[in-house]
């Protein structure tokens, strides 16, 4: 219900009409170490990557961990 909830929200300034079967499981498979806003911040990012596709896909969800 917060994708569903987020992506309307940021469904205003961008076209994002959804979310892929993909892209869910791996938000629901991620321990969220953070709150709510992390979440937010994931899917913001996903929706910029996403650009004018209307759906997010699995590629465009980055949690920012990729630490070398």
């Amino acid at each position: 219900m917060l994708v569903d909830h987020f992506l309307a929200h940021l469904g205003r300034e961008a076209p994002v009409k959804g979310i892929e079967a993909a892209a869910m499981s791996k938000l629901a498979a991620h321990d969220w170490p953070g709150n709510v806003r992390e979440l937010e911040h994931v899917l913001e990012r996903a929706v910029i990557l996403a650009g004018d596709e209307p759906v997010v896909s699995a590629q465009e969800i980055d949690f920012g961990l990729d630490i070398n």
